[in-house]
């Protein structure tokens, strides 16, 4: 590339310097939103800075050139994408790296003229690494087409650099950009709408039409407060202000208002319109829908509140678990394996709940992941109605079925070559509504000495999971025959 020749003609299409135009700005503002992206340029190299000729969300108008982003990319042969910038050797030191700004990746695509240099680069950036899917690339490419065009149609110079036949297939090309520009709007899936400085709506696209329910033809002309809460109607007399002013509002987190009353929240984005002379008109607006977002973010809220209501438990229950462990093994040997057993029984009925994101396990569930490590299948048989247990009821009776799996492996029928156990649960309706029954029943093994003598085992089964549902515990042994039952209201379990 011939450097002295590029800023030559960066010079004759006299683009440096010049104030903000309504064309360029609305580029940058459409890839930030279509993108989702903080930041978006139109670039323009010079010597010793890169000046912006439109920014969204960039404060400075220009930057040092320095290696990396816009200065390394116009010395590409064709796109640049970085996603990664904290791992590239050229961008890593580069000041929109190390600064505020935080950006991690960057996609651009070279302003080439038809004389062959390129003078910079329309370009989006994150904060985060990203790669951008082919569309999107393919998208960014179309909007650099279009400030290519702009670019040329507003130079002075213009007539001197082209003969007449070529000036009129750029203004074909010009047409055919223009309405490639007008289709994207339309099937952007972002509201984008216009208003004069009045606030009556000057454009209406399709996504506006889907979001708000009101027609093109029913909008045009009218005051946008009609999608507006009345409580909010202050808010677009502030952004019409800024707009006046030339200032832009990015992202911007509100509440419009559908045809039908329902309240929606929203993202904005507005951006003054100037016409040629540099003047403010009117506005544009970007609108995304976010109930999905919000909905979400509610979720995890609640979903936080639940893990910390339920990780407080678990503490209870591990404070309650050493205490009575220490008290009833010999050794520290003992110790650690007992309280190791009994923690990843409390994990696997975790690992139940989060895979149902929190909302409960079935019985049947969680009386498989309990035995498991413990038994062989043949030797156990299990069944009963669907049941779902709420998050508290399966940790407790998790530990439940874990200390009476792990004494029977050691103690109780599953040590014997022809012990069985058979767990079964049943629902009964009594006069104060539907009961729960989940008995243990093993046959063939020893007596229950060593889980009614005390310690943790005795304190979960018979106290800590009849509590925990507001039921009762009962353990009876005879003749080799262990049996653990306990009966709990079916609305403190599910």
């Amino acid at each position: 590339m011939d450097e002295t020749k590029r800023l030559s003609l960066l010079k004759r299409y006299d683009i440096l310097d010049t104030p903000p135009e309504a064309a360029f700005d609305h580029i940058v503002d459409i890839v930030a939103r279509i993108l989702d992206m903080p930041f978006s340029l139109v670039s323009f190299v010079d010597e010793a800075r890169v000046w912006f000729k439109a920014r969204h969300g960039m404060q400075d108008n220009e930057i040092v050139r320095l290696p990396g982003f816009c200065a390394s990319a116009i010395e590409q042969d064709g796109p640049w994408f970085i996603n990664d910038a904290a791992t590239d050797p050229v961008c890593a030191r580069h000041p929109w790296v190390t600064g505020d700004a935080q950006v991690r990746s960057y996609a651009g695509i070279p302003l080439k003229v038809p004389e062959g240099p390129c003078l910079g680069m329309l370009c989006a950036m994150d904060t985060k690494p990203r790669c951008l899917a082919a569309r999107e690339r393919e998208m960014l490419s179309e909007l650099a087409a279009l400030v290519v065009d702009k670019l040329i149609s507003r130079s002075a110079s213009k007539a001197a650099l082209w003969e007449k036949d070529v000036a009129v297939g750029v203004a074909g090309e010009l047409a055919d950009q223009s309405r490639l520009l007008t289709a994207m709007v339309q099937s952007s899936q972002d509201a984008i709408i216009t208003k004069d400085l009045a606030g009556r709506i000057t454009s209406w696209n399709t996504a506006a039409e889907r979001m708000f329910g009101f027609a093109e033809a029913e909008m045009m002309g009218q005051s946008g407060l009609r999608i507006i809460p009345s409580d909010r109607h202050a808010e677009e007399a502030f952004v019409l202000s800024s707009i006046a002013d030339g200032q832009s509002v990015n992202h911007y987190e509100t509440v419009r208002q559908h045809r039908s009353g329902r309240q929606i929240p929203i993202s904005i984005t507005v951006s003054p319109i100037r016409d040629d002379q540099d003047r403010v008109i009117g506005a544009s607006k970007i609108i995304r829908d976010i109930t999905d977002q919000k909905d979400s973010q509610s979720r995890i809220k609640a979903l936080m509140k639940e893990v910390n209501h339920r990780v407080k438990n678990q503490y209870a229950i591990i404070l309650s678990m050493l205490r009575q462990t220490g008290r009833t093994t010999q050794n520290q040997a003992e110790f650690e394996g007992r309280i190791r057993e009994r923690i990843m029984a409390l994990s696997r009925s975790h690992d139940l709940l989060v895979n149902t994101d929190w909302r409960g396990t079935t019985i049947e569930e969680l009386v498989a992941s309990q035995i498991e490590p413990f038994a062989n299948r043949e030797r156990v048989s299990s069944g009963g109605p669907p049941v779902l247990l709420s998050p508290s009821a399966a940790q407790y009776l998790g530990m439940a079925l874990h200390e009476l799996s792990i004494h029977s492996a050691e103690h109780g029928a599953m040590a014997q070559g022809d012990g069985l156990v058979d767990i079964r649960w049943s629902i009964d309706e009594r006069d104060d509504g539907p009961w729960l029954r989940l008995s243990w029943d093993e046959l063939d093994g020893p007596d229950v000495s060593h889980i009614v003598e005390g310690g943790f085992a005795q304190t979960i089964l018979q106290r800590m999971a009849p509590d925990a549902v507001s039921g009762r515990g009962r353990i009876d042994s005879a003749d080799g025959h262990l049996t653990w039952t306990i009966d709990a209201p079916l609305n403190s379990l599910s």
